[in-house]
């Protein structure tokens, strides 16, 4: 029940955390659009699997959840968008009672925008570890 229970905090954090500060909508001027087919072939089938809901509230992501294996899928939604077109996947991992929260990235546009956006998931991912951390020691001391 208690690795439930943590697993169910990471995702709480997640949600709190959540995409809108991971992306600026800043915008690139030599910006070349590349070919978006396989990123369209991959958004579909994520869409279409059994359990996961897709939320397109903000207009810089198309946000795929799938709560049955505590993974979140991120994908740009605007050819307007640097890092356009690019799939990000956070995943909530527990091992031996330790969380894990990890976030990679398949960039099928500009490289170096799209590693800009990772290094903001990355650093989110480390926020919502020390929170976790905080939580679970607070826990212990009660």
């Amino acid at each position: 029940m208690e690795i439930r229970r943590n697993t169910s905090c990471a995702l709480l954090l997640l949600l709190l955390l959540g995409a809108s500060n991971a992306h600026s909508d800043s915008k690139s001027e030599n910006h070349a659009q590349p070919d978006d087919s396989i990123f369209l072939q991959k958004l579909n089938r994520l869409v279409n699997l059994p359990g996961s809901s897709v939320d397109q509230s903000q207009p810089s992501w198309i946000i795929v959840d799938m709560p049955n294996d505590f993974t979140r899928y991120f994908l740009t939604s605007s050819k307007h968008d640097p890092a356009y077109p690019a799939i990000y996947k956070r995943s909530v991992n527990q091992h031996t009672g330790t969380i894990s929260i990890k976030t990679t990235a398949q960039c099928y546009g500009n490289q170096e925008d799209c590693k800009t956006v990772l290094a903001e998931f990355e650093k989110q991912d480390l926020q919502i570890r020390q929170a976790l951390m905080q939580a679970a020691k607070a826990s212990a001391a009660q």
